[in-house]
């Protein structure tokens, strides 16, 4: 069964109002992500910004599909979603392995150089 028979837009009715509200609220929040990015201080800053731009995208692009009553952006966001969370795993998962390989090397640095002595 796929995700456009489960649901169906025809029944769902946004005010305008509520619309303009959301999608003024999610650039605030886009805008603010974006100086998060740029700004850091950190990688994994950057990175958990990066996943919050992607996901304001998605939400920019489900108002377009509730607006346009169009199902095909609903069955694109959810898999944009899937790959922005597989690729958010990945990246954390480099950064992890990233900073065991920083200890360890640092751990080796430190036994050798007492060895020397």
């Amino acid at each position: 069964m796929s995700f456009s028979v489960l649901v169906s837009l025809a029944t769902v009715t946004i005010h305008p109002l509520v619309l303009v509200a959301s999608q003024l609220l999610l650039a605030v929040s886009f805008i603010l992500a974006l100086i998060r990015l740029f700004k850091g201080p950190d990688v994994t800053d950057r990175v958990v910004a990066l996943d919050l731009i992607a996901g304001i995208l998605l939400a920019f692009t489900l108002f377009h599909a509730i607006n346009q009553d169009e199902m095909n952006f609903m069955n694109i966001s959810l898999d944009i979603a899937v790959i922005v969370f597989l690729g958010t795993v990945a990246i954390a998962r480099y950064l992890e392995l990233r900073a065991v390989t920083k200890e360890l090397a640092l751990k080796e640095a430190t036994s050798c150089e007492r060895k020397s002595r």
